[in-house]
């Protein structure tokens, strides 16, 4: 496996905007909080499939012994994460209820898993583990899980996996629906998948062929791309060692990471400009832009306290109906199989399961969508506020700088981007307010442990919906007639749709609320924060002016500064 050239190339590009802004005096603190996400960031690779697809099998051929446990049940299953380390041990992720607790055990007792486990690292002496660094292997809970915090663990992995491997069982013999919505999933994250058809060594070879030519053509139709699906028996290890081996690291981390060095760049340029232009300006006119900035400053904070008001009264009713309308069309989609499930022997508990996964699947891009809506919304209400200070940015070479700071903002809300940035503004935001971190356990968790976001409206789908479908689902009879029983069985599917939405719809309300009043005060601080840094650069600028300061030196070290981040622009 390649080392990551591109991660010590994006360390060493921001370490030099450092050095550069530091020289100029125009530091940037966003230079260093890049510059510890991209030191900490990994690669993960999670193995996904219904349970008893031979995940674990997969992975332990891999490993060289029998680590991971094959006889696990759905009960008992959690995400593990697989790291190399010449000293063997495990870390268990323990979900306190207020906050996230790491604690070494051995490897043994790693395989006791506890119900407030959230996530499993083991570390072990494996030359394959050695070998794929940086990437990192997790064995996942099944896609077909009754448990809420599988799904939740599902959700969470879902914007920090890299790459994807897919296993679907020969013995299954096709992807199950639960398995198409989760690729779909991914798909919509935009990251990457391999597929492989597991335990071939059980059936003849003309079953495994035509089993993996079946689940090839329903991954074509599913992803609308033409994809290859390779059969696994005994040797599953080797072809996961020569898949990882196929996979480029850096490529990944430069399309995890690009579009943040680029910003970083462009932001310290945009700085640099601002500088030199106070510095070709007289004092008396710079000093009217601090003040103009001032003002805009005020001018935000009380657009800020309005919207937080409005939110605070606002019902969401709209973004709400969004989200549930997805889940009422999700389940009547898949009313007539879930009947058949029924007729076929399902019980209400199984019926429940799978109407949990419909569910998860729509909530998850619903979510999203109203999330990214909400912040775009709050961005352009900051947005308008400063246009009247348009032309006061322009003479500091600064046109476009409402925009960018908007498009910076509006992004706060974007699943895909904000695992890029660590803990996002929301969970920085959400962390400084008392009564959040329950809300937000998941973003902010404990340093090093729950770096990715998920978003708290997904984990209310995730968590509320099984006690909703037990009461609803609770008792089927099976003592009536068939065609009495499918009708049966088809009306309360259909009268749990306005159930399940109404239960969801009085717990994402207050949440909605909750979320954007956070979302407000996190795009106000980047607004503010902005305007303050451009405002800072100008007062130095009109300091060196007053102190006689030799402003040809100063100017020829910016226009260096300006060549310099040209260069590293091109880099990138």
């Amino acid at each position: 496996m390649s080392s990551l050239k591109t991660k010590e190339q994006y360390t060493n590009i921001v370490d030099e905007i450092i050095k550069i802004a530091l020289n100029v005096e125009c530091p940037n603190e966003k230079a260093e909080t890049l510059k510890k996400t991209i030191k900490d960031y990994e690669l993960l690779v999670p193995v996904v499939g219904e349970f008893s697809a031979g995940k674990s099998t997969f992975l332990n051929s891999f490993i060289g012994r029998k680590v991971l446990s094959v006889a696990v049940t759905p009960e008992t299953a959690v995400a593990t994460e697989l790291r190399y380390s010449s000293e063997e041990y495990a870390e268990v992720i323990i979900d306190k209820g207020e906050s996230f607790d790491c604690k070494r055990i051995s490897i043994e007792d790693a395989a006791k898993v506890e119900k407030d486990w959230r996530c499993v690292r083991l570390y072990l002496n494996a030359e394959n583990l050695k070998k794929i660094e940086p990437l990192v292997m997790v064995d996942m809970p099944g896609f077909d899980s009754p448990r809420d915090d599988h799904n939740r663990a599902i959700a969470s992995y879902l914007n920090r996996g890299v790459h994807y491997v897919v296993l679907t069982s020969v013995e299954s013999g096709t992807v199950t629906a639960s398995m198409k919505r989760q690729i779909q999933d991914i798909q919509n994250m935009g990251r990457g998948c391999s597929f492989f058809v597991s335990k071939a060594n059980l059936r003849s070879a003309e079953d495994v062929k035509s089993v993996t030519e079946e689940v090839r053509d329903q991954v074509e139709d599913i992803l609308g791309e033409t994809v290859e699906v390779k059969s696994l028996g005994k040797d599953a290890g080797a072809e996961l060692g020569k898949l990882l081996a196929s996979i480029d690291p850096d490529a990944l981390f430069t399309q995890v990471f690009k579009e943040a060095v680029l910003q970083l760049i462009d932001e310290q340029s945009s700085a640099v400009a601002t500088k030199i232009a106070a510095l070709k300006n007289d004092r008396e006119k710079n000093k009217e832009a601090i003040r103009e900035m001032e003002e805009a400053k005020e001018k935000l904070e009380r657009k800020r306290d309005r919207l937080i008001a409005e939110a605070r009264s606002n019902r969401y009713e709209e973004e709400t109906d969004s989200i549930t309308s997805s889940v009422g069309a999700a389940i009547s989609g898949e009313i007539d199989r879930l009947v058949d499930m029924a007729m076929k022997g399902a019980n209400g508990e199984t019926i429940s399961q799978e109407i949990n996964s419909i569910v998860r699947s729509a909530v998850i891009p619903a979510v999203n969508k109203v999330s990214k809506g909400i912040t775009e919304k709050i961005s352009v209400n900051f947005q308008m506020e400063l246009q009247s200070y348009q032309q006061t940015f322009s003479l500091f070479d600064n046109p476009e700088i409402v925009q960018k700071m908007g498009l910076a903002a509006s992004q706060l809300g974007d699943m895909a981007k904000v695992a890029v940035n660590g803990i996002s503004g929301l969970a920085k935001t959400a962390a400084k307010k008392v009564g959040a971190q329950a809300a937000y356990k998941s973003v902010v968790g404990a340093i090093g442990i729950a770096t990715s976001f998920v978003n708290p409206l997904i984990e209310i789908a995730i968590l509320f919906l099984p006690e909703i479908l037990g009461f609803i689902f609770g008792s089927m009879s099976k003592s009536q007639q068939e065609q009495e029983q499918r009708e049966n069985v088809r009306s309360q599917i259909m009268n749990a749709i306005p159930k399940i939405k109404r239960e969801l719809r009085a717990k994402i309300e207050p949440e909605l609320q909750k979320q954007s009043e956070l979302a407000i005060e996190a795009i106000s601080e980047q607004f503010n924060g902005n305007i303050e840094e451009m405002a800072e650069n100008i007062r130095k600028a009109n300091d060196e002016l007053e102190n006689n300061a030799d402003v040809i030196e100063k100017m020829q070290s910016l226009e260096k500064a300006k060549v310099d981040l040209a260069r590293l622009k091109a880099q990138v």
